[in-house]
């Protein structure tokens, strides 16, 4: 089974109707399916919220219930430990990328996965040897 490892682009637009959604679900069908093992840092909890915060689409009860939704889902979330921080910080040091967005690719390449992610400056951002592990939506 394939390791697709999303961004908050991509789970943002399981809640949100932007360009693009449609394939952002079909990513989650996928992973309900039983057809790709979904995983992510669990700092896409922290910019979800915040995200959908400053969209300002929900309200304060509505954001709580979605919190819900994505915990249910089941999502692999993955603390930050030495290996995965060193190669965060390894990738940061290299690009333009944040340490945010660089835990990411550095998840892919950890985890053999591919990211999949919206979010066109991080996948142009990313350096050269990691841009096997980053997919554009």
């Amino acid at each position: 089974m394939d390791t697709v490892v999303i961004d908050a682009s991509i789970l943002i637009k399981w809640f949100v109707n932007e360009i693009k959604s449609d394939s952002a679900i079909k990513i989650r069908d996928q992973y309900i399916k039983g057809e790709v093992n979904l995983i992510a840092p669990n700092l896409i909890l922290y910019e979800v919220l915040n995200a959908l915060k400053y969209i300002n689409l929900h309200n304060q009860n509505e954001v709580k219930e979605i919190f819900e939704i994505i915990t249910n889902y089941g999502i692999e979330l993955v603390t930050l430990n030495k290996e995965l921080a060193n190669k965060s910080i390894e990738i940061a040091m290299k690009s333009k990328l944040s340490l945010y967005d660089s835990t990411y690719v550095a998840l892919a390449k950890t985890k053999e996965g591919k990211l999949v992610t919206a979010d066109e400056k991080l996948s142009i951002n990313t350096p050269k040897e990691y841009k096997k592990y980053v997919k554009i939506l």
